[in-house]
């Protein structure tokens, strides 16, 4: 096969990725190709069950052209998510729909041991359900929680979760499962499937910034996540917002983690309670639901903590904004159910930080996908992996 003959191929396979749905006529014109030299590639990965054209019959049907999709009888993929309170695994079809799912919560933060045991229980169960749709799977990707060799596909250290560090991850899976896996950092996949799943053009880039118990950052730049040439590249979480601010588990002061994370805003409640400050909120009850619930309800305190979060993150955003200037921040994770008050507040940030052409275009939302979005991005990652 000719190398033009497969780029464009590949090209067609990562356009269906983005649209899931186009006709030959949609993709002759996105790719600038002839229509019979089209015809032909398409003949070729239908043959090979990589796409799908159901109502097509012939080359002249005489009908409205019907969709080119990719097929999602080529086979399955597992995506699995591990973050600190729970590891999550979700099997799809190749058109990425769910086929199960499953969950295990960790009531504590879990050791190396108890992780790769409930992630064994977990593949067995699924694998008892579904025994025919494991014997087609292709590949797995692992949403990782900490810093990742994505190269090697190991664990190399996870700052909130101390038990999971130098874990040759990607090579237990391929044992496991017998098929081939890959591993990213959770904010990296997450931002290639936001990506993916609001049918970006590839011109248009799209920073993500997770905000949970801890932060978190990934992006995505002519529809590719970046990757660094270490494992450190888009640690926004440890942008400096504050000059001798408390100290970080990294081992430096005043990491935006230190003043947004969920451990900090537990500190800053305790710290208000001691003041005799009036408030709903409690360092006992506090999760970052029940944070938005009291910002939901007008509480002046919540509220005021809810300002304050958003122009720390704002400092930290502006950074990001000022060197990359991506069309779209997407924030995710417990925190950002916040919402508006957080956004505002970023936003107002932004305005008195950025320069206004960085701002002009630029659209900062919350995520609206699921809460099993960081394990079907592991999913899409590994279905791109394995279909390139």
């Amino acid at each position: 096969m000719a190398v033009g003959a497969m780029e464009t191929k590949l090209q067609i396979v990562a356009l269906l990725e983005a649209r899931e749905a186009l006709t030959r006529q949609e993709m002759t014109e996105a790719l600038d190709i002839k229509p019979t030299t089209l015809w032909g590639y398409i003949r070729d990965l239908d043959e090979a069950g990589i796409i799908a054209e159901p109502e097509r019959k012939s080359t002249r049907t005489g009908r409205k052209a019907s969709p080119v999709t990719l097929s999602a009888s080529y086979g399955c993929y597992l995506g699995i998510e591990l973050a600190m309170r729970h590891l999550r695994l979700v099997l799809t079809d190749s058109a990425l729909r769910i086929i199960g799912e499953s969950l295990h919560a960790f009531p504590e933060i879990p050791s190396r041991a108890k992780i790769e045991t409930a992630a064994e229980e977990l593949l067995t169960g699924l694998r008892k359900k579904f025994p025919d749709e494991f014997k087609k799977l292709k590949a797995a990707g692992f949403a990782d929680q900490g810093l990742v060799d994505v190269k090697s596909g190991r664990s190399i250290h996870a700052v909130n979760i101390p038990g999971w560090s130098g874990v040759d991850t990607g090579n237990w899976l391929q044992e496991k499962l017998g098929c081939e896996a890959c591993v990213y950092p959770s904010p990296f996949v997450r931002a290639r499937y936001e990506h993916a799943a609001r049918h970006l053009p590839a011109r248009e880039s799209l920073f993500h910034l997770e905000l949970g118990y801890g932060v978190g950052g990934g992006f995505v730049k002519e529809g590719n996540a970046f990757l660094g040439d270490s494992p450190c590249a888009m640690e926004v979480g440890h942008i400096v917002v504050k000059r001798d601010g408390s100290l970080c588990q990294c081992g430096n002061r005043g990491c935006l983690e230190t003043v947004a994370g969920e451990p900090a805003l537990k500190r800053k409640v305790e710290e208000l309670k001691q003041s005799n400050v009036q408030t709903l909120l409690t360092r006992e009850e506090f999760s970052p639901r029940y944070f938005a619930e009291c910002v939901a309800q007008n509480d002046k305190t919540a509220c005021i903590l809810a300002i304050e979060l958003g122009e720390q993150i704002g400092y930290a955003l502006a950074t990001v904004i000022n060197l990359l200037s991506p069309s779209h921040v997407v924030l995710s994770g417990s925190l950002a159910e916040v919402g508006e008050p957080l956004l505002a507040s970023i936003k107002r940030t932004l305005s008195m930080s950025c320069l206004p052409l960085a701002l002009k275009d630029l659209r900062v939302s919350v995520s609206e996908l699921r809460e099993n979005a960081n394990a079907l991005g592991a999913a899409f990652l590994a279905r791109q992996r394995h279909l390139r």
